[in-house]
């Protein structure tokens, strides 16, 4: 969102492009039923999603040092719910650092693409 979303809340009607969650599980207790992620740069299998948002969580990790390659890689995650308007700024808790938004729709409905 920060380079190319708008921010929302819970009750906006949304319309967003996704792709089917191909990672498996992404490793964060309570984070264990992803179905589609939101892609703005691709356009491969790209669908467009359109819902009601229910409920909004905010994703966070920590990162440990790979020494031996001298990059940092996810370690640790939590969710936090999000109360209020989801923008991509969030404030770090303590050694946590936001990573994105787990959105929960209803009313949805998918157009196009290779997600279904």
């Amino acid at each position: 969102m920060q380079c190319c979303g708008e921010p929302f809340e819970v009750g906006d009607d949304v319309q967003w492009t996704a792709e089917k969650w191909t990672f498996g599980d992404p490793g964060i207790p309570g984070l264990n039923e992803v179905d589609l992620y939101y892609e703005n740069h691709g356009d491969d299998g790209i669908s467009v999603i359109f819902g009601k948002v229910k409920e909004i969580f905010m994703v966070y990790r920590t990162y440990k040092l790979d020494p031996a390659e001298n990059k940092y890689y996810p370690d640790l995650g939590k969710i936090v719910k999000k109360n209020g308007q989801a923008d991509g700024w969030e404030e770090s808790q303590g050694e946590y650092r936001f990573s994105a938004y787990f959105v929960c729709l209803e009313n949805v409905r998918i157009e196009s693409g290779d997600v279904i």
